[in-house]
């Protein structure tokens, strides 16, 4: 019982991966070896073994984690480059467990996020018929930040490198029969995997207030990362989220002066509509301020109420920055195109055809999410 009650704990903790992985954007590798397609011979036992050594040099990589599902499959996730590592276990792998009856390769490797939605349905395939899905208070749940974590986080983010967190996330323009192309990056900060080496067992955003103060602090330090010198060399359009507070302080200032000419006006900067809700009057100083040097101004996290309660144009922004959701997908194209009118709209998280087909009847050419692929 014990060893089935860790085998539903490894599916749930790679669904959960998955999700993660899907919603901030960060990229892992996972290679999942389906031993329970295994024949039931004398060497079915030497053959697991085998492919639970195999694995391990990939467990063992930049931040590699071990699952082992409910069928007894086998899944194995790690970030970044091993190619040494994949390609030897995939040789081992190919030796030992050979191909299944149709010829196929047992083993399949993913790239997260593109590929989550394979991916979960593997997941979903691991959990036979007939085995209740373990309860939901089971799981162990991430906690609230509170003052004394928030505290040591920051001492810790004075001597961090954002650059290994920081992930850059193309919009596209999606065009009728055109291959995808690059308009801008979105450099976003991986919260999910900041809070995985700096605050293992935390929920960075659960505390709205803490959050915000957080937030502030992460500000300051992209600002400095991306003022340093060289850094910006060779960039292209990007767009960057930040606090109204955020853009009145001199980190803005010393970023502004070390951005290269050729990036001039070429900058986009989101505001989230919960920051522009909590103090209208520094939104609006805000504004007028990093609107007049020349960069353009995003509404970011709006659905489909947010954007008519804060009508982009209305309050002199370039660009509305929707998330799809369920919720979204049950609006009318037509009405939420007229809500964002005068505005160059950006369809976020699309990861699905629906995504696209919803945000082509509303008018929208651009694209941000698993879709947007130049």
């Amino acid at each position: 019982m014990a060893r089935q009650e860790d085998q539903q704990d490894g599916t749930r903790r790679l669904a959960q991966f998955t999700r993660d992985c899907l919603a901030s954007g960060a990229g892992r590798q996972v290679l999942l070896v389906p031993l329970s397609r295994l024949p039931a011979d004398p060497v079915r036992g030497y053959r697991i073994r085998m492919a639970r050594e195999a694995g391990a040099p990939l467990a063992a990589a930049d931040r590699g984690r071990l699952f082992e599902l409910t069928n007894g499959d086998l899944a194995v996730a790690w970030r970044g480059p091993a190619p040494d590592e994949v390609d030897r276990a995939l040789s081992l792998l190919q030796r030992g467990l050979g191909r299944g009856a149709e010829g196929s390769c047992f083993i399949t490797l993913f790239d997260l996020p593109r590929e989550a939605a394979q991916l979960a349905r593997a997941i979903a395939a691991a959990v036979p018929a007939g085995i209740p899905a373990p309860p939901e208070a089971a799981q162990a749940s991430p906690v609230p930040l509170d003052l004394p974590a928030l505290a040591a986080l920051e001492r810790q983010l004075a001597g961090t490198d954002l650059s290994r967190f920081t992930r850059c996330r193309p919009v596209c323009r999606l065009a009728e029969g055109a291959r995808a192309s690059l308009v801008w990056d979105r450099r976003q900060l991986s919260l999910v995997e900041l809070a995985e080496a700096l605050a293992p067992g935390y929920d960075l955003s659960a505390d709205r207030w803490l959050f915000r103060r957080l937030a502030r602090t992460l500000d300051q330090r992209m600002l400095a990362l991306l003022a340093a010198p060289d850094e910006l060399n060779g960039a292209g359009p990007f767009a960057l989220a930040l606090s109204p507070d955020s853009l009145l302080s001199p980190a803005f200032l010393r970023f502004d002066a070390a951005l290269p000419a050729g990036l001039r006006g070429q900058v986009l900067i989101e505001l989230d509509a919960a920051a522009i809700l909590a103090d209208a009057s520094a939104f609006a100083f805000a504004r007028d301020f990093v609107q007049g040097r020349g960069y353009r101004l995003a509404l970011g996290g709006v659905d489909a109420s947010l954007v008519r309660l804060l009508p982009p144009q209305e309050l002199g922004l370039d660009v509305s920055l929707l998330a799809w959701s369920d919720a979204l997908a049950v609006q009318s194209p037509a009405g939420i195109a007229a809500a964002i009118a005068g505005t160059q709209p950006v369809l976020c998280d699309a990861d699905t055809a629906a995504a696209l087909v919803w945000g082509r009847a509303a008018g929208i050419r651009l694209f941000h999410g698993a879709l947007a692929r130049a």
